[in-house]
């Protein structure tokens, strides 16, 4: 078994945030000049959207937007959801994250970080490592010159503590 500090290399408290906000909590408003900030009309449904992806850390699939928001938002639809967060992606709010095949995941942090999925309840979870972006700056420098990054992602997995405990 790979032992989480052994990646870490002396670091024996790797901050892990599960369902925890790493992100500053932002009212409505915040968020509703977050989206008008990037030239992006600030529709209930886009704001509700954004809002969820900074209050649900755990990275969830559109489908799991789409399904805590519609009981809300009676005219929500799937479409609008998907449009949204390629929309957020395009412009920067929200980046994606593909970590198993065709699974694709949303996170409001777009910060450089690291990520954890656990093997047994799926769930994926921010792992916040010390300069973290001096690595990717550092793999980046390492690379031709005529290359360009378009983005780094660094995922590791295993099994999370509350399924270990199980």
């Amino acid at each position: 078994i790979f032992r989480l500090n052994t990646l870490t290399r002396g670091y024996h408290n790797p901050l892990f945030f599960q369902g925890k906000l790493m992100i500053q909590p932002l009212t409505e408003k915040q968020i509703s000049d977050k989206i008008l900030a990037c030239g992006i009309r600030p529709s209930f449904q886009r704001v509700k959207i954004l809002n969820y992806l900074y209050k649900n850390r755990l990275h969830p699939t559109a489908e799991k937007v789409y399904e805590a928001l519609s009981p809300e938002i009676l005219t929500l639809s799937r479409t609008t959801v998907y449009n949204t967060l390629k929309l957020f992606i395009d412009n920067g709010l929200v980046q994606s994250l593909t970590i198993d095949g065709d699974e694709m995941r949303y996170d409001a942090d777009t910060s450089h970080h690291l990520h954890f999925k656990c093997n047994c309840c799926g769930n994926v979870l921010d792992m916040l490592y010390p300069n973290t972006e001096f690595e990717y700056d550092k793999i980046i420098s390492m690379l031709p010159a005529e290359f360009t990054v378009n983005k780094i992602q660094t995922f590791i997995w295993g099994t999370c503590s509350d399924c270990k405990k199980k």
